[in-house]
């Protein structure tokens, strides 16, 4: 650091010097009078030289002090934003355990399980308490932690589900005998983004949830009930939704909605909103509710089984169907396909006599 200085005025130095031999030899004055005209034009050259170093220096040392400035400016919002960050997770935590003590003195002094009626204090307090801490947290795992909660406790069940031997012995002999539907409707509730990858949530009640852009890959969703859900950005991708129901459901995509490689085998797609669902390599066998109308609407389906359990690429030739956005990669053969219909199998009208 002390090195450039020592470095520049030695080059400095040798400069002057130099442009003192050049002058001297150039001028050679014997008078006098000629010597003193050099040594003030040399004391103005060094002058200037000194004058414009010094400036150079000040400017120089003027930026260091600004970038130093803003690098400290720069640090002390990075670090009061990572304390933001930090006092929002604790927030978002302390949330979370609020909800969960909240719910367990439910479960366990109210008997929430055995509330029969869906206007019942208990039952009503858990809905209210549920959409309160998922409108709280931001954060996709925590959002994760309380659907997992609910699942666990039986209480987003799609349908009644009978009390295992012991289950039954520690409600006891007065207590329910089954774990009845929703008791915790989901219908409305704010899981957007969350993070629900490899989650378990078979045959559970998620009809009229707010899923936008929830990742749910290799999620286990077997005969679980997203009627009417919103889906729009998810990701489905390798996620088991065999007997599923998606009637209504809206699936229509904002920058990518996947499906690639999800089982749907059996699943109900009535009036389900297809528009731009990657379905490569999906499952659609036995699927129901479905129509040609909804698949053209896909962004892709290469090497999806169809419903009636054909490839895709089958399934084009026999329906004659061509999207010529989504299947303009296909070969040409099976491009004119669609025209061949009506036809004979030479291609001729097969009107003409």
């Amino acid at each position: 650091m002390f090195l450039r200085p020592a470095i520049a005025i030695v080059v400095i130095a040798v400069l002057i010097y130099g442009l003192w031999m050049l002058l001297n030899g150039y001028f050679a004055p014997h008078k006098a009078a000629g010597k003193r005209e050099l040594i003030q034009s040399m004391a103005l050259i060094v002058g200037g030289v000194v004058a414009f170093g010094t400036l150079f220096v000040s400017y120089r040392n003027l930026r260091h002090s600004q970038e130093t400035a803003l690098s400290a400016q720069q640090n002390t919002q990075d670090a009061l934003e990572e304390q933001r960050e930090l006092d929002e997770g604790r927030r978002q935590d302390e949330a979370l355990q609020t909800y969960l003590g909240q719910m367990s003195q439910l479960l366990t002094d109210k008997n929430l399980r055995g509330r029969r009626h869906w206007l019942d204090d208990a039952r009503v307090t858990a809905r209210v308490q549920t959409f309160t801490a998922l409108r709280r947290l931001s954060g996709g795992a925590r959002k994760g932690s309380v659907l997992q909660l609910l699942y666990e406790a039986q209480l987003i069940n799609k349908d009644k589900v009978p009390l295992t031997g012991e289950e039954a012995k520690e409600l006891g002999l007065d207590g329910p005998t089954e774990f009845d539907d929703r008791i915790v409707g989901l219908s409305g509730a704010d899981l957007t983004s969350a993070d629900l990858t490899y989650i378990t949530l078979s045959n559970a009640a998620l009809n009229g949830a707010f899923l936008d852009n929830a990742d749910l890959r290799n999620a286990k969703l077997n005969g679980v009930d997203l009627g009417g859900a919103y889906l729009s950005g998810a990701d489905l991708r390798d996620a088991k939704l065999s007997d599923a129901s998606l009637v209504n459901a809206q699936l229509q995509r904002k920058d990518e909605f996947s499906l690639h490689g999800a089982d749907l085998s059996g699943a109900d797609l009535s009036g389900a909103d297809l528009s731009g669902a990657d379905l490569r390599s999906a499952a659609l066998s036995g699927a129901i509710g479905v129509t040609a109308q909804q698949l053209g609407m896909c962004k892709a389906l290469a090497g999806a089984t169809m419903p009636n359990g054909q490839k895709y690429e089958d399934w084009l030739e026999d329906n004659k169907v061509i999207n010529c956005l989504r299947d303009y990669n296909f070969p040409l053969v099976v491009k004119k396909l669609k025209y061949k219909e009506g036809r004979g199998e030479n291609g001729e009208d097969s009107s003409a006599s």
